[in-house]
């Protein structure tokens, strides 16, 4: 399920960032770990942002921003979003569009909490001399 996949996303990229550190280069396309995802996930709180933004400063000129990182997203997503429909039809299409939005919600908190931890770890060797 959605949740389940969710909670393994934080995990998996918590794990992945180190080594992605090490190589300096995301995996092949299709892996999950590629820069297309990076990019969606990028958008995706950017997006989240913008949201905030709208309802914190009442500007409704945001949301033009909103419908452009939108369709971006969603030109990004693309193959994506045919399998979706190809494979398990067109309502599985919309749950797919609010889907990706949780997945990579998912990769930016596991890379919120490596970065929290990598602080936490230099923070420990800092009073520990």
């Amino acid at each position: 399920d959605l949740y389940t996949k969710f909670k393994k996303n934080i995990d998996r990229t918590e794990k992945y960032i180190p080594l992605f550190l090490e190589k300096k280069k995301f995996e092949t396309m299709g892996s999950g770990a590629d820069s297309t995802q990076a990019f969606s996930s990028l958008l995706t709180l950017i997006i989240f942002i913008l949201i905030l933004l709208v309802f914190a400063l009442n500007k409704g000129s945001l949301l033009v921003g909103l419908f452009i990182l939108f369709v971006t997203q969603i030109i990004i997503e693309f193959k994506f979003l045919l399998f979706a429909k190809k494979h398990f039809g067109f309502k599985m299409l919309f749950f797919s569009l609010f889907g990706i939005q949780i997945i990579n919600m998912g990769i930016f908190l596991g890379s919120a909490y490596f970065f929290i931890n990598m602080i936490k770890k230099l923070l420990r060797k800092i009073l520990l001399r």
